[in-house]
């Protein structure tokens, strides 16, 4: 016999609550990685879905670890079973472009993901700071080149 799925409304405020409280004992463990991730406000998409925002491709393997534990934490309190977790990759505008797009560099090696995940999600990128085009003929470009 199946449990009865529990769909209890819940408030933004209960939610930071039992989100701090999670994250506390993550820092208590040690897990320091999963802290820092943890450690910001997470933002509501909808009424069922929780997104964090991160910087980087090992960052979302780590958000895709917690969920394992976070989900079932953030379920039972709130009494809602159907809870989502997404994480965003969030690019670092304060640097410039060109330094993504070095092939020879440290930054190129980090970032060649987070374009490639650009290029998967092409039709949902808006804007990106005026320089949709310039990137758009750069993520050609790199395809092209480097993804072959």
């Amino acid at each position: 016999m199946s449990k009865p799925k529990r769909a209890e409304a819940f408030e933004k405020k209960e939610l930071l609550r039992y989100w701090k409280e999670f994250t506390e004992d993550r820092r208590k463990e040690g897990k320091q990685q999963q802290f820092l991730i943890l450690s910001q406000d997470p933002v509501m998409v909808d009424e069922l879905t929780i997104q964090i925002k991160v910087n980087s491709s090992v960052q979302i393997d780590t958000v895709d670890q917690l969920k394992s534990d976070l989900l079932p934490f953030l379920r039972d309190k709130l009494q809602n079973d159907g809870l989502k977790l997404a994480a965003e990759l969030e690019m670092d505008e304060s640097k410039p472009l060109y330094i993504l797009l070095q092939r020879n560099s440290s930054i190129w090696r980090k970032n060649i993901l987070r374009l490639r995940y650009y290029k998967r999600n092409w039709d949902s990128i808006q804007t990106f700071s005026g320089y949709q085009s310039n990137i758009q003929q750069l993520i050609l470009k790199i395809s092209k080149d480097c993804i072959k």
